[in-house]
């Protein structure tokens, strides 16, 4: 029966037509991508960076780096920036009983981030066990104090360190511990230097906690981490110390980092070039070696919601780091 003159056939593709919900939301995922790719891009070149210089990550948990850190650690093992990253993990995540296999995957995972094996370590000691509870921060401190000092104790053999802030990201108590740490070591190397009138010797950066719907919010949150690190430099809260555009270290380029001589530790400091805040972008390529870090490398922590939180987390497009010391 044939049809009337007044009938209408659907297209197959018609729920695309512009104007549909559909197209907007096709638009959407195709754009999106694309301009945090371009921004990702643009960021390494107008915003402050950290280059040639001996950083340390430290973090609570295997898994803590990517799910967390994953666009710094890209970014500082970039080549180009000549750093020389290690990755301190304070516990072998063993809440579980699965400690020995987080270690191998923490491993695994810092080498698709562009790590060395040897640049990542995990401890095991009975003072630092997974949980939520507080760890000792003096007992930590002393611990770094040990690892990364030299001649005696009086200069540090790192320029920086990464870790969590006051929040921890997800408030967890071992979290928030690393921050506290982080921020003795600083202030007992200030002291060993010299103390009031000096710099301190170890700047210490502080990954930002946002709220719950930032948090969850993906590549769009690329948008609004752009804009408040815009309006820190032009209202010129980063330009109050000189070389704000980056931290410029004297240790080697990336050729040479295996070979930085001891008489350098602590020149860093002297130039004075430290930004207050640091913004890391991952692009759509960076965003997927992320994503395979943490699906492939801890495989052993891919339940139901981890899904949720690499799928929808906006910690593996963008962190914004701020200088507590």
């Amino acid at each position: 029966m044939s049809q009337t003159s007044g009938s209408h056939v659907d297209h197959p593709l018609a729920f695309l037509l512009p104007g549909s919900s559909a197209s907007i939301i096709v638009t959407l995922l195709l754009v999106i991508p694309l301009m945090v790719t371009y921004t990702a891009q643009a960021s390494r070149t107008y915003f402050p960076n950290l280059k040639n210089a001996r950083i340390l990550l430290l973090t609570a948990h295997p898994d803590d780096e990517v799910m967390f850190f994953a666009p710094t650690v890209l970014a500082l093992t970039d080549r180009e920036a000549g750093n020389h990253l290690k990755v301190l993990c304070l516990s072998r995540g063993n809440a579980d009983g699965l400690g020995e296999l987080r270690q191998r995957e923490l491993t695994e995972s810092c080498r698709r981030l562009g790590l060395r094996e040897e640049d990542s370590m995990c401890l095991e000691d009975k003072q630092l066990q997974d949980g939520f509870h507080s760890w000792n921060s003096t007992y930590i401190r002393d611990m770094l104090l040990r690892f990364f000092t030299q001649d005696d104790g009086k200069a540090a053999t790192i320029d920086a360190i990464v870790t969590f802030d006051a929040g921890g990201v997800s408030n967890h108590p071992n979290h928030r511990s690393c921050f506290e740490a982080a921020k003795a070591f600083a202030d007992a190397m200030h002291g060993r230097v010299g103390g009031a009138g000096w710099e301190v010797p170890v700047a210490v950066y502080s990954l930002t906690s946002v709220n719950i719907l930032r948090k969850y919010s993906g590549a769009v949150d690329v948008v609004a981490s752009v804009a408040m690190s815009m309006f820190h430099i032009i209202t010129r809260k980063d330009r109050d110390k000189p070389g704000w555009k980056s931290f410029q270290g004297q240790t080697p380029k990336a050729k040479e980092r295996d070979n930085i001589d001891a008489k350098d530790a602590g020149k860093v400091v002297q130039t004075g070039k430290l930004s207050t805040h640091l913004l890391f972008v991952s692009g759509l390529g960076d965003w997927m070696k992320s994503l395979g870090a943490m699906t492939q490398g801890h495989k052993s922590q891919m339940v139901w919601f981890r899904w949720g939180w690499v799928s929808l987390g906006r910690y593996l497009w963008v962190n914004d780091l701020r200088r507590v010391r």
